[in-house]
């Protein structure tokens, strides 16, 4: 309704047909941020053209005019980067600007001069997609992303099917005294997916992750292993509770949403906590977690930490298409990075240093997201599917 509405209004722009009214609604629009992502050159042209209309205030127009120019990558966000910035980035890299809410900037320092145009990497490489491989108890492999919907093989009392949305779905047969089998759904680099597991509970995997389950639950409880990242929505069940087992640490559901993020190129494995309650444990030690906290635990060691200042959104943006730019380093957003775009990263000199603010539409082709690397002062070249950082 938005994006029809928006061009119903540009129309009346075009012919001169705009009344009062729907001056406020269009303007008023494009300042709030309603129509942030149909925003354009044409568009800003034609209010330019249109600076003396009595609808225009001076402020009106200051707002509205540099909103346009953010989108179309005329200005920066920042007012001392704005007066240095008169070129044109790269089309995708000015609606990442926007629409992705890119901002960046280093600690203590300003925004860089910019003196030329950032060259475009003679590569473009595409952001990850769904895709996965199921591996069955026998071996055999079936890749999701070129399989047909519909029923892909029966187990035991599962039925194991792909969803006309492309997802993984466990549904249970009559007969309940099948052999129980395990499976494992893996991510690749540059893959994500979706899985419901045969009790109902909703798995979300990152990139470079996998999961091993039962084909069905039986018994006091419900166990699976992992590696990498998932976000889990557990079907509650507290006859039969829900366990995640990563190296060392268990979380055991007690009716609850959260978030395990586990990549072995990370120093800790972090439990985050959105809803209801978990108790995670190691060798020696347990700790039951509220929402909004998070249990940090080092492989190899028993002791459990509680993390402080808990940003949910951040933790929670991968899986809802976005990529955290707020680390708080180079190197760590060069991690997700290689995870997602499946690349891999090579530094040569010293890494950068210097800190993020923001996130960015984990969709984008990587070239846009190094033209405002560089930008901002990360020199990146790429050869073939590696970044060279310099």
């Amino acid at each position: 309704m938005e994006e029809s509405r928006f061009r119903h209004l540009l129309q009346l722009l075009r012919d001169g047909g705009l009344g009062e009214e729907e001056w406020k609604e269009l303007l008023g629009g494009i300042d709030e941020g309603r129509f942030d992502g149909l925003l354009n050159d044409d568009i800003l042209r034609q209010l330019e053209e249109r600076k003396e209309d009595k609808h225009w205030t001076p402020g009106r127009q200051d707002n509205v005019l540099h909103k346009i120019r953010i989108a179309t990558g005329l200005e920066s966000e920042f007012p001392a980067f704005r007066r240095r910035v008169r070129i044109r980035y790269a089309a995708a890299a000015a609606l990442l600007l926007l629409s992705a809410s890119a901002y960046f900037f280093f600690s203590q320092k300003t925004a860089p001069e910019i003196a030329t145009t950032p060259t475009t990497p003679k590569i473009n490489i595409a952001p990850g997609t769904n895709k996965a491989v199921l591996t069955l108890s026998n071996g055999s492999k079936i890749i999701l992303d070129s399989a047909a919907n519909g029923e892909l093989v029966r187990q035991g009392s599962a039925s194991v099917v792909k969803t006309g949305d492309g997802k993984l779905l466990y549904r249970s047969l009559k007969d309940q005294s099948a052999e129980i089998s395990f499976n494992t759904l893996t991510t690749p680099r540059g893959g994500q997916h979706q899985l419901t597991l045969p009790d109902g509970t909703k798995v979300w995997l990152n990139a470079a992750s996998s999961i091993t389950y039962p084909t069905a639950f039986s018994g006091s409880g419900r166990k699976v292993n992992m590696t990498g990242e998932a976000y889990f929505e557990v079907a509650h069940n507290r006859k039969m509770p829900f366990t995640v087992q990563v190296n060392n640490q268990v979380v055991q559901d007690i009716g609850t949403s959260f978030n395990v993020n586990a990549y072995g190129d990370e120093d800790n494995i972090k439990t985050t906590l959105l809803e209801g309650a978990v108790k995670v444990s190691t060798d020696k030690e347990s700790r039951t977690i509220k929402p909004g906290q998070q249990a940090v635990t080092t492989p190899g060691s028993p002791k459990i930490e509680l993390a402080k200042d808990v940003s949910l959104e951040k933790v929670m943006a991968w899986k809802n298409g976005e990529m955290v730019l707020s680390y708080g380093s180079v190197k760590r957003l060069m991690q997700d990075i290689s995870r997602w775009y499946d690349v891999d990263i090579e530094y040569q000199g010293k890494v950068p240093e210097g800190k993020f603010s923001g996130s960015i539409d984990r969709n984008v082709p990587l070239s846009s997201l190094l033209h405002v690397l560089q930008a901002y002062g990360i020199d990146t070249r790429l050869e073939g599917k590696k970044i060279i950082v310099q």
